[in-house]
């Protein structure tokens, strides 16, 4: 699967790229919600990791712009964050999963072999 990581916290992101480059994954990746809206515009992403704390918009901007953009609207998203659920407050479903930081390796690489097996089914 070809994921993008959207992590503005420079040792997180390293960490979850080795988790999943070594899990058979290959992995680009964004700071920023616009460096991310341009990835999924260019890049085969087949499922994005979205942090909701970004240094130059909130990952819902980013999950909203990207809902509206039928050419990547149906990237399936795992919302990471270190918010609690109720400062998240999401349209829970608009996205697939969110997991609180810190991030459980194991229960992440199996929700992603979770929604890769669903996104087949599709």
């Amino acid at each position: 699967m070809h994921i993008l990581i959207v992590e503005d916290d420079a040792n997180l992101r390293y960490a979850l790229l080795r988790l999943l480059e070594r899990a058979g994954h290959t992995t680009c990746w964004a700071a920023t919600g616009d460096g991310a809206l341009r990835l999924l515009r260019t890049e085969p992403i087949e499922l994005m990791l979205l942090d909701m704390l970004l240094p130059d918009t909130s990952g819902w901007d980013v999950r909203r712009d990207q809902l509206a953009d039928p050419t990547m609207a149906q990237i399936p998203v795992i919302v990471i964050s270190g918010m609690s659920m109720d400062q998240v407050n999401s349209p829970m479903s608009t996205v697939q999963l969110v997991m609180l930081k810190p991030l459980d390796p194991d229960h992440l690489l199996a929700a992603i072999e979770h929604i890769g097996e669903l996104t087949k089914l599709r």
